[in-house]
């Protein structure tokens, strides 16, 4: 990640001053959970307390998808540009419409020849963030297979429910924003400069890298001079092993409903998984159903008249 930190920081609070004027309506404030591990997610090295996080919605502009927040985490001041992917209009009594803001959120399934993957806490907390960054919007989970690119089935939610999943989840977010509010916060003390930053693979710590001049006498790192393929700075190592993720048997595909089928369960022996096609609409498989039917009609229709062909000849014959 490219940090910049140039800029006329007195004409960035002058705006911040100005912009406050505009709020039209104050956010909801981000409270610490009552966890056992409360206490660690604080900076132990300064004593920092846990930073009061709060946010207020700034004028949106008139032109351009964007929308402002200022948020006050702990001494700093910080302010979010954010964009959204859609809206739904809801028509309420007497012609007034409400429009629900939409972000969307992709996830990537491996295996839907079985049924769909659980959302795991690292995904949770992304789905967190997307909303709380757009000011509690909601969040549109599209469910892809990783193997035809095809959209198997989409699940609305609302703010509060991803908060109430994170507390059903133990799943503290007062943590991770703890470490911004530190890494912001050592920030401050730089000169006006760019800066990498880098998060080493199971590692526990930043480095923070610095651009220095041609003339520099310093040792220094070009970026431009060795490979991107071997950059143990830019390119995380492969994992050893690939965790493999648990099926929610909540959720069901077309597929279930077709061939009513129980998630979770395996094919009955004369049916193979590959010989299942999920990839059908289910439309086109209802009418396939009902071409298979009325071929079977006249197959038994035929034969019948077979048989009494048969049988007439055979009454013939014996006079």
């Amino acid at each position: 990640m490219i940090i910049s930190t140039g800029g006329d920081i007195e004409e960035q609070q002058k705006l911040f001053n100005k912009s406050k004027q505009k709020i039209i309506h104050s956010a909801p404030i981000l409270q610490e959970r009552d966890t056992s591990n409360s206490d660690n997610a604080t900076d132990n090295s300064e004593n920092r307390p846990v930073p009061v996080i709060s946010r207020v919605k700034l004028a949106t502009p008139i032109q351009g998808n964007y929308e402002y927040c200022l948020w006050q985490l702990g001494t700093l001041q910080i302010l979010i540009r954010s964009s959204y992917h859609g809206f739904i209009r809801h028509i309420l009594p007497d012609n007034i419409s409400n429009d629900e803001l939409i972000t969307c959120y992709a996830k990537v399934e491996y295996q839907p020849q079985f049924g769909l993957e659980q959302v795991t806490d690292k995904e949770y907390r992304m789905i967190w963030f997307e909303s709380y960054l757009r000011h509690g919007a909601s969040v549109l989970l599209g469910r892809i297979n990783a193997f035809t690119q095809q959209l198997l089935k989409v699940e609305k939610m609302t703010y509060e429910n991803i908060d109430q999943n994170l507390k059903e989840c133990q799943i503290d977010m007062i943590k991770p924003i703890t470490k911004v509010y530190g890494l912001l916060y050592g920030l401050q003390s730089l000169e006006p400069n760019n800066y990498l930053l880098s998060c080493p693979l199971n590692e526990n710590k930043l480095y923070l890298y610095q651009t220095m001049s041609k003339e520099s006498n310093e040792k220094t790192f070009d970026l431009h001079s060795e490979p991107f393929e071997s950059n143990d700075l830019l390119v995380e190592p492969d994992r050893v092993s690939v965790p493999w993720i648990p099926l929610t048997p909540a959720l069901l595909l077309p597929y279930h409903l077709d061939f009513e089928r129980i998630p979770l369960t395996f094919c009955p022996r004369n049916k193979r998984v590959y010989d299942i096609d999920i990839t059908i609409p289910a439309y086109r498989k209802r009418r396939n159903i009902v071409k298979q039917e009325e071929k079977k009609k006249r197959k038994k229709a035929k034969k019948k008249n077979a048989q009494r062909r048969k049988k007439k000849n055979t009454e013939q014959s014996k006079k």
